[in-house]
């Protein structure tokens, strides 16, 4: 059987197609493939595209996370705004306690195996980059749910939602490259240039990390600060897991307490967002090393 080499890509009851991207195998169904990290990155990307169009960020929640995971499994049963019940997608709402009443929309999308080509499918679609720079939503989510061996070939099958809401959603947090923002030009254009730094930096933090391995007496008493999760590399991933901590999200042990502490200004083991500050300026190659101990 032929691949099928179309990504299909909705909002509300339009349906538009885009090319489908080459696929890289994922070795188990749903949980191998890095959810956390796909959403995140992707919940990022949202925002910037937000931002470098003059649009306030606005916030997620895990609550609307798990919500949107479920619509994106269920568009494996049926790719639609409707759902296997044969209920619209909006019902999905009630479910999770949310207001019904206020104002919502879908995006959904298969085929495409990056939060880097979703986002950029979305974009280039002018309902669905109307929704995602729409300024009446106060919240938004992204779920993500990967088929393996899916007769369809699309494997990949993504769901956006926004929503407009007056009550905050327990533990929301602001997924953005840096942990202040404004809604001025100035702070976009900063934003958008760190956006544009990270992927290359990257590569070169981890080749720099590979060499130092090579004296086993000296890494194993050096402490890696900025590796939040603890796997060789200082990269965007551990911002956003230090993020995740302390929005309550995840815990941190010991270890990734002491290397979370990348600021060391106020001479205290406390880790909070000037932490986060001090990681992003790292990876940005603002600062040359961490932690930062004078300003």
């Amino acid at each position: 059987m032929q691949r099928k080499m179309k990504g299909l890509i909705y909002l509300l009851c339009a349906a538009i197609c885009f090319m489908f991207p080459k696929y890289h195998p994922v070795s188990a169904e749903g949980n191998t493939l890095d959810v956390e990290a796909f959403v995140e990155m992707a919940s990022v990307q949202i925002n910037e595209m937000r931002i470098e169009n003059g649009i306030s960020p606005i916030p997620t929640a895990p609550l609307l996370q798990e919500m949107c995971g479920q619509r994106a499994e269920e568009l494996i049963s049926l790719y639609s705004h409707s759902r296997p019940n044969g209920s619209p997608w909006y019902t999905i709402l009630g479910e999770y306690e949310i207001d019904m009443n206020c104002m919502a929309g879908e995006n959904i999308a298969a085929g495409y195996d990056t939060p880097e080509s979703v986002v950029e499918g979305w974009m280039n679609s002018d309902g669905h980059r109307k929704t995602i720079l729409n300024e009446n939503y106060d919240y938004f989510a992204i779920g993500v749910y990967y088929k393996e061996n899916d007769p369809d070939y699309y494997f990949y099958y993504w769901d956006l939602i926004f929503l407009s809401s007056a009550n905050p959603f327990e533990k929301e947090y602001m997924p953005v490259f840096s942990t202040t923002v404004n809604t001025t030009e100035t702070t976009v254009e900063t934003t958008t240039t760190i956006t544009e730094t990270i992927a290359e930096m990257t590569t070169t933090t981890i080749e720099a990390t590979t060499e130092t391995t090579t004296t086993t007496a000296n890494v194993e008493n050096k402490i890696n600060y900025g590796d939040c999760n603890l796997d060789g590399k200082v990269d965007l991933l551990d911002a956003i897991l230090l993020q995740k901590y302390l929005s309550e999200q995840v815990a941190f042990t010991r270890i990734q307490m002491t290397c979370a502490n990348c600021n060391q200004v106020d001479g205290t083991s406390t880790v909070d967002d000037a932490d986060v500050e001090a990681l992003l300026q790292f990876i940005v190659m603002l600062v040359d090393m961490l932690p930062i101990q004078t300003i």
